[in-house]
């Protein structure tokens, strides 16, 4: 599978999620050489117990070459 890929360091939160995936929507804007190929999704990799200062989390979208 080949994605494009954001990582990130902070709070998890739904808004925060949907700023990065529209972070990864303007790269593919700036790359027409590829399209989304699925759903954006989200990683989280720390516990709740993880200051949110220090989780954290990836953001991909899975693409493929036009």
């Amino acid at each position: 599978m080949l994605v494009v890929s954001l990582g990130v360091q902070g709070a998890y939160g739904y808004d925060r999620y949907q700023e990065d995936v529209a972070k990864l929507k303007e790269w593919l804007d700036n790359h027409p050489e590829y399209e989304i190929a699925g759903e954006p999704r989200e990683f989280l990799y720390d516990s709740p117990f993880t200051p949110a200062p220090l989780k954290r989390r990836e953001v991909q979208i899975p693409i493929r070459k036009r």
